[in-house]
């Protein structure tokens, strides 16, 4: 019951918003260029691991013995620490366009749509596997590029989907209903804790 299934769990999530909290209170401008410093050197050791591991799987692969999954996990101690490096230290930029805050501001709000959009079972089972096997027959900079092209494109589709769900989120009035719900359960949980702290 605790298992965090390489990520794909509300319990990671759960415990990455208290990571968050935690530096949303504690972090301070101070800190920002010592963060910098430790995601450049935990970038180099992962290169340096990701390196002699590829290494050893193309030995593995020639000697035609099996080898582990190629998949770093959301829990990966690697991904924790980069992510949080870059959280800390670009949350502190200053965007002073106000096109680009305007698409920043776009963008930021579909993004964990397109995550839950993309990583859904019936999409990677229905859509995404297999579609991309052509990628395979390219060599160095055309497979990196084609990469980048396809991920582009997920990107931007699943952009549109989520973009479609907020203009039916607000025209339907979600959020207010939402927030409504909350100050209607906050108020019934305030009186409850009052009647029990009158009783006991």
């Amino acid at each position: 019951m605790f298992a965090l299934n390489n990520g794909f769990t509300y319990k990671w999530l759960l415990i990455l918003y208290f990571l968050g909290s935690y530096f949303g209170r504690f972090y301070s401008e101070s800190h920002k260029y010592n963060i910098f410093i430790v995601f450049i050197l935990c970038s180099v050791i992962i290169g340096f691991v990701a390196y002699f591991r590829n290494l050893i799987i193309i030995y593995k692969i020639k000697n035609k013995q099996r080898y582990g999954s190629l998949r770093y996990e959301y829990t990966a101690p690697s991904s924790v620490i980069i992510s949080t490096c870059f959280i800390s230290f670009f949350s502190k930029v200053q965007i002073n366009s106000a096109i680009l805050q305007r698409i920043i501001s776009l963008f930021s709000s579909v993004t964990f749509g397109i995550y839950l959009i993309h990583g859904h079972p019936l999409v990677l089972t229905r859509v995404i596997t297999g579609r991309y096997n052509f990628l395979s027959k390219y060599h160095s900079k055309d497979l990196i590029l084609g990469i980048l092209f396809e991920s582009l494109k997920v990107f931007l589709f699943c952009s549109i989907l989520d973009f479609i769900r907020l203009v039916i989120f607000k025209i339907l009035r979600i959020r207010p209903i939402c927030d409504l719900i909350e100050i209607t359960f906050t108020k019934i949980l305030n009186f409850i804790i009052i009647i029990f702290e009158y009783l006991y």
